[in-house]
């Protein structure tokens, strides 16, 4: 009996080794920081900000009026030495707030991120961790901030 209790010890402990090596370990969590600001510069509204996301990543924005009529415009930004900008044509749209959400994500619906960001953040950006960043269900995690201004 002793010998059975020594062998299944033994094998328990080796399945024990084998599943918490470093091969098989899941890697911890990489921070994620994203910041911006949003302002009204005639009549484009100016968008811009810092990330610790890779250089050659995709940031996708949705800016929209809170107004009515709602006017939405959603389009990408690239990270360049951490930094990130864009302009939108604001003409036509009404007096009042303006809302736009800056998403760093793995999944886009028209762009591919570069490898570099899968290997770092994990294939739904499982390793993501940070102030900004948000579980969206069981499916992805991404970072999001809310930026707000006025246009007069």
């Amino acid at each position: 009996m002793t010998r059975m209790t020594g062998r299944a010890a033994a094998v328990l402990i080796a399945a024990l080794a084998i599943f918490s090596s470093p091969a098989h370990a899941e890697k911890p969590g990489v921070p994620v920081t994203l910041s911006g600001y949003s302002a009204i510069d005639g009549d484009d509204l100016v968008i811009g900000g810092e990330t610790s996301a890779p250089d050659g990543t995709w940031l996708i924005f949705a800016t929209y009026s809170v107004e009515t009529p709602r006017i939405r415009k959603r389009s990408y930004m690239l990270v360049k030495n951490g930094r990130f900008s864009a302009r939108v044509n604001v003409y036509g749209w009404p007096s009042g707030e303006i809302e736009t959400d800056i998403h760093f994500q793995t999944m886009l619906p028209e762009r591919e991120q570069p490898a570099i960001v899968f290997r770092k953040y994990g294939a739904k950006g499982e390793r993501m961790t940070g102030k900004t960043v948000v579980q969206q269900g069981e499916s992805y995690r991404a970072a999001v901030i809310e930026l707000r201004t006025r246009k007069p």
